[in-house]
C-alpha cells in the first residue's frame, strides 16, 4: 500500500499464491484481491477472495474460501470480483 503523503510503501498481504483481480471497490475503501488455492480435488486452482475494509488501516482481511463451498458457482473464466450494492 503505497502512502503518497508519507511517501511510504507497505505490503499488506503476501505468500506464496498468484494473486489475480486487484478491485477497489468504486467510491469506498474496500479492497478486494483473489489468491490462487491449490486443491488436490481439482485440475486447476481455486481463488479465496480477500477483502479489506480499508486497506489504509493495516487490518487482517476477510477471507472468503471457496473450498468446500457448493454454493459457488464451477468455473469463474475472468477473474473478477463484481461488487454489489450494499443491501
Amino acid at each position: 500500500m503505497f502512502d503518497p503523503e508519507a511517501g511510504t510503501l507497505r505490503t499488506i498481504e503476501s505468500g506464496d499464491a498468484e494473486y489475480v483481480g486487484l478491485t477497489w471497490r468504486g467510491g469506498e475503501r474496500q479492497l478486494a484481491v483473489m489468491p490462487t488455492v491449490e486443491n488436490e480435488s481439482y485440475k486447476e486452482p481455486s481463488h479465496d477472495v480477500l477483502v479489506w475494509e480499508d486497506p489504509t488501516s493495516f487490518g487482517a482481511p476477510r477471507v472468503l474460501s471457496a473450498i468446500g463451498r457448493s454454493d459457488l458457482p464451477s468455473a469463474q473464466p475472468n477473474h473478477a470480483v463484481r461488487w454489489h450494492p450494499f443491501q
